[in-house]
């Protein structure tokens, strides 16, 4: 969906000089790029579901003093591990999503919150799942979401009923092919997909 219009966004800029849609990264100076702490502090309260503990590393790797930045000869094998690198994550808003980056129709209208991260159960534990992303439904009424111990508003909370939700994905689609993130055809699939749903009926 979004890459589909960006490919057609990186031709008319390319082609014609339109300029492409304005970035929205994640960065320090918005405090939208956090550290794992801070992202675990605004993580919301979701029902089975913990953020991570420990996230990948970046190191830099000594291969000797023959081997710089630009290259050279190799005379320590395997590396040695040097400093590491500052390694930050976007902070996550009420539904645990990134703040920044493009605000997809799944989180301008969502049915539940999507992660880009999982993690391994068992003696694995708490490793991630490297490729791997989590999604979790929101509750159906309020009086779930409280129940379960989930700080995201409910379904009915969002929407009122199916008519609301069906309102939200249109305006979330329009918004989106406006800002040229979105093909007007994917957003009328996207519209058809929420009429057709069974989304708070």
């Amino acid at each position: 969906m979004t890459p589909r219009a960006l490919a057609i966004a990186m031709d008319e800029w390319a082609d014609r000089g339109i300029e492409p849609p304005k970035s929205n990264y994640p960065g320090i100076q918005r405090e939208t790029l956090v550290s794992l702490d801070e992202y675990r502090a605004a993580f919301p309260e979701i029902p089975g579901l913990k953020p991570p503990s420990v996230m990948n590393d970046l190191t830099v790797l000594q291969f000797g003093p023959r081997f710089d930045s630009k290259g050279g000869v190799q005379t320590q094998l395997p590396p040695a591990l040097g400093a590491r690198y500052t390694v930050l994550v976007p902070k996550p808003d009420e539904d645990g999503v990134g703040l920044d980056g493009i605000r997809t129709i799944f989180t301008r209208a969502p049915i539940g919150t999507n992660v880009g991260w999982n993690l391994r159960p068992g003696f694995r534990a708490p490793d991630l799942c490297s490729l791997s992303g989590s999604f979790v439904p929101f509750a159906k009424t309020k009086a779930e979401r409280l129940a379960s111990g989930d700080s995201r508003k409910s379904l009915e909370e969002r929407y009122k009923d199916h008519d609301g939700f069906v309102k939200a994905v249109t305006k979330a689609a329009k918004e989106l092919t406006a800002e040229r993130f979105m093909l007007e055809e994917d957003a009328n699939t996207f519209i058809g997909a929420a009429e057709a749903s069974d989304i708070l009926r």
